[in-house]
């Protein structure tokens, strides 16, 4: 695993990992809030945004299944619209197995997030 991380020069080569894509009707100011109270509801910690990248940071708690994910959420602005970009990686890097707990952190998220549209 070392030595493929070290030829693709890639350090999250095979760390498991899970990304998708929502859209949101509306302008970023008006789901800036609703976007950080899903994340605050499905039960991610630390939760900051980064005005420059435009990206909500966040972390997801311990389990059996995985030490911790951490949580990227990086919004692309449109027309009429912003675009989610969800990514959730394990924080453990040599984890090649996370058993769905990275896609359950975007359900958890998604269901959240459409309670409160």
């Amino acid at each position: 695993m070392i030595i493929y991380k070290i030829i693709s020069k890639k350090t999250l080569a095979i760390t498991s990992e899970f990304s998708t894509e929502k859209e949101l009707k509306g302008n970023l100011e008006d789901n800036m809030l609703i976007i950080e109270n899903a994340l605050q509801q499905a039960n991610f910690k630390n939760i900051k945004f980064d005005n420059v990248t435009k990206i909500f940071h966040a972390k997801a708690n311990f389990s059996i299944w995985s030490f911790a994910e951490n949580i990227e959420i990086k919004i692309v602005e449109k027309e009429n619209s912003i675009v989610l970009n969800f990514k959730s990686i394990c924080v453990l890097p040599t984890q090649i197995i996370d058993y769905e707990k990275n896609k359950t952190n975007f359900k958890k998220f998604e269901r959240v997030l459409k309670l409160a549209i």
